[in-house]
């Protein structure tokens, strides 16, 4: 695959949750980051949501990074300007192992 590296323009961290618990014994949703990185940042267009039959009360998107050893995971979010968006399917990108897609979606209040 011939990615352009100047593409990878926008930074973009992983997260997950920690399953650790409050003082109180209530389950806290603790953030603890995996990886920072560059990514190419693409959102599907509204003719491609209308073909895929989605909700149009999410925004889906993808991010493109370098291949990692870290294990990334569904359960993972991954916060880009500010946002966060749930990890929907992860895919290594081409056939070298030099890039992994990242599929997600951010639940939107926008009418």
């Amino acid at each position: 695959m011939n990615i352009d590296p100047g593409k990878l323009n926008k930074s973009i961290e992983i997260y997950e949750r920690e399953q650790g618990r409050d003082s109180d014994g209530y389950r806290n949703g603790d953030k603890k980051p995996v990886h920072r990185c560059r990514a190419m940042y693409s959102a599907l267009s509204g003719t491609e949501l209308i073909k895929a039959g989605a909700d149009f009360g999410e925004v889906k998107v993808r991010f493109l990074i370098r291949h990692t050893k870290k294990p990334l995971s569904r359960k993972m979010t991954v916060v880009y300007a500010k946002k966060e968006f749930e990890i929907e399917y992860i895919n290594t990108y081409g056939d070298g192992r030099e890039y992994i897609e990242l599929w997600c979606k951010r639940k939107t209040l926008e009418g």
